[in-house]
């Protein structure tokens, strides 16, 4: 049941270690400093939909196995940012 839930919010995760080393390695001005102390409150409805993705995907009972109930939900959360970048 845990791993739907990790492997939905896995993709924001990601990104937000990702802006965390932009900020860390390159200049704390600018983009990257207004994309670390931004991402907190603005990836907050995005890590809390992730989440409930998860929690939904986890009392689905396929796929059996591992990799596969990981999988799912992070290939729903990606489909569902890209979706939104559409738009």
């Amino acid at each position: 049941m845990a791993i739907s839930i990790l492997g939905a919010i896995s993709p924001i995760s990601l990104s937000f270690l990702h802006v965390i080393a932009d900020f860390f390695i390159y200049s704390r001005t600018g983009e990257d400093a207004f994309g670390f102390y931004g991402m907190w409150i603005m990836g907050f409805g995005a890590y809390v939909l992730s989440v409930l993705i998860g929690l939904a995907f986890a009392f689905v009972r396929w796929p059996r196995f591992l990799i596969g109930r990981f999988l799912v939900p992070a290939c729903v959360v990606l489909a569902s940012y890209f979706s939104l970048e559409l738009f």
